[in-house]
């Protein structure tokens, strides 16, 4: 299966360690990720020990209903991250969001919604993944219905999905194949996704990387797929009315972005919908970090400094260096 090329991928030539220019000679014996030397190799590994050797899942995430573009992602997730964890980067994907709506994880054997609206029709889901304290069905036994099957978010690695042995794999298998997965988060406005699996590789970061973005993510709240078309219109308009006025307006200041730059845009510009995403910026070093520590504050999740000071032997912990020919 093809797998899109990353930033950072540890073939890269250059050393690891951030600071450092050099062309990496040596290679890690595990995952074989480049440094200059031993004296780089030791200062990285406080970073290097959380993602070496171990696996990450290559998702494309997309966002039903939209259009011209058609809204994706490419992104590799870290294995060992949770179902929550997974919440995250699709909050970080897309905007970033900042969890201001109710979310849930599905996996059902109906195929997938892609108008963007809600649907009436009947869906046949077999496994719902929850955040902590939500309910599956609040109305299923009100008119005798049974609830679904569900876990909780914060208790689910991806790899219990989608590794071969994984031990809630089973659930999601339909006629051998891997079920998609649903996230829909905003119950009003309805931002419903389709995550599709698309294979695993080496984890070159214990963080998401994105090899691609597609189509601007829309602003919360901006009323589902067909009122962030609306929003499109306005800023496309040649000559604007007022309505379509006051909807860049608005926009402009619910993405925080008024009397500034658009960060995320491919050159330097104002903000606009119609803006390309560049997706250089979305894997700055520390940019996701700011954003993962900030959902799990607003979680009431007491964040500390994960950084150490363990300088363990590089031969107990590390497996040594090889040194390439």
């Amino acid at each position: 299966m093809p797998r899109p090329t990353i930033p950072e991928a540890p073939e890269r030539s250059q050393c690891r360690w951030l600071v450092c220019k050099n062309e990496g000679t040596k290679a890690c014996s595990r995952c074989k990720t480049k440094y200059c030397g031993v004296e780089c190799q030791t200062k990285d590994w406080m970073f290097h020990k959380k993602f070496c050797g171990k696996k990450a899942y290559t998702f494309k995430f997309e966002l039903l209903g939209s259009s011209n573009p058609k809204i994706t992602r490419i992104v590799d997730v870290p294995a060992w991250y949770t179902f929550q964890e997974l919440h995250f980067v699709i909050q970080y994907a897309f905007g970033p969001w900042q969890q201001y709506h109710l979310h849930e994880f599905s996996y059902s054997t109906s195929p997938p919604n892609r108008s963007g609206a809600m649907s009436l029709a009947p869906v046949q889901t077999v496994l719902k993944i929850l955040a902590e304290g939500e309910a599956p069905d609040p109305y299923a036994q009100l008119f005798g219905g049974r609830n679904t099957p569900h876990l909780y978010e914060k208790q689910v690695k991806l790899s219990d999905i989608y590794d071969p042995s994984g031990i809630h794999r089973s659930c999601v298998i339909h006629d051998g194949d891997l079920l998609p997965l649903t996230y829909l988060y905003d119950f009003g406005d309805n931002w419903e996704h389709l995550i599709t699996f698309k294979g695993e590789k080496m984890a070159a970061a214990d963080r998401p990387l994105f090899s691609k973005a597609v189509g601007y993510a829309p602003a919360e709240d901006a009323g589902g797929v067909r009122g962030w078309e609306r929003v499109k219109e306005a800023f496309a308009a040649e000559r604007p009315t007022r309505e379509q006025l006051d909807l860049r307006k608005w926009a402009t200041e619910r993405m925080g972005l008024e009397g500034r730059k658009d960060p995320l845009a491919v050159g330097d510009k104002t903000y606009s919908p119609l803006n390309e995403v560049n997706v250089t910026v979305m894997n700055y070093e520390g940019r996701w970090e700011n954003h993962y520590n900030g959902y799990r504050e607003e979680l009431g999740e007491k964040v500390e400094n994960e950084f150490d000071s363990d300088h363990d032997s590089l031969d107990e912990r590390f497996g040594g260096l090889d040194i390439e020919n």
